[in-house]
């Protein structure tokens, strides 16, 4: 659905379908991966699968809920295209980990 909205174009109807649609818009699909951390709700691995890319789990910190950027970089391959970085319960990650 289009709307006339200047923060949002697109509209979807679930997390894992907007997702999706991200990744094939960045030509991500079958033989790439998808690192997000493994603590996460269903939506973020259906969205990925369904792309045909393959999800590369992630730990979490040990003292919090956000990805353990030390394992992230462990599991960083040439295949990797893309990072799916999680706020979990709205604890904001450390991005310049």
């Amino acid at each position: 659905m289009i709307q006339s909205s200047r923060f949002a174009k697109l509209t979807f109807f679930r997390g894992r379908v907007a997702l999706y649609a991200i990744l094939k818009a960045l030509n991500i699909g079958p033989g790439d991966e998808v690192a997000t951390q493994a603590f996460t709700c269903v939506a973020v691995p259906e969205g990925i699968m369904a792309s045909g890319a393959r999800p590369v789990w992630v730990d979490i910190e040990v003292d919090g809920y956000n990805m353990d950027a030390e394992d992230l970089r462990r599991k960083l391959t040439l295949r990797t295209r893309a990072i799916i970085v999680q706020h979990t319960y709205g604890i904001p990650a450390d991005m310049d980990s």
